[in-house]
């Protein structure tokens, strides 16, 4: 996953959009809907500062074959769906966000990477015949991933 950190000081709006699923460009960018986004939300009154020396999460999640991808740990309410974009989470505040990947025989998942149809870096091996395994995403890993591919394979092909 991709971990987007700010400094002590110089925390600009403009760079909200680079890592918050809030916003697309630099336009109509708001404090309060960044903020009340977050994976835990802040409440209010809402500050920039509140955002200084802080890392936050940000990225897709893919499932990559006949599988399912979800979270399990680190927030709720993304149960399982074949694709999700990560919420924004603030490490401050989460230590860390589990993804999981799920399928049934006779298929399997091959690992976690960052490119499709299993390339790119290979992020966890599990080989056959695992049909389940996890990824832990912290502030210090995978921190330049923005796509995350649960690559499933069939067995019988």
């Amino acid at each position: 996953m991709a971990v987007y950190s700010y400094g002590a000081a110089n925390i600009s709006f403009s760079t909200f959009d680079a890592w918050s699923n809030q916003f697309s460009s630099d336009s109509n960018l708001s404090l309060n809907t960044l903020m009340d986004n977050l994976e835990p939300a802040d409440t209010a009154p809402h500050s920039v500062s509140e955002l200084a020396n802080n890392e936050f999460l940000y990225g897709d999640v893919e499932a990559d074959g006949s599988g399912t991808v979800e979270v399990t740990s680190g927030y709720t309410g993304q149960g399982a769906t074949t694709s999700f974009q990560l919420r924004n989470v603030n490490f401050d505040d989460v230590s860390s966000v589990v993804l999981t990947a799920n399928c049934t025989y006779p298929n399997y998942l091959e690992g976690w990477y960052s490119g499709t149809s299993g390339t790119g870096t290979l992020l966890a091996n599990y080989d056959e015949p695992a049909t389940t395994g996890t990824l832990t995403l912290t502030s210090s890993t995978f921190t330049t991933v923005t796509t995350f591919y649960a690559y499933f394979v069939n067995a019988h092909i």
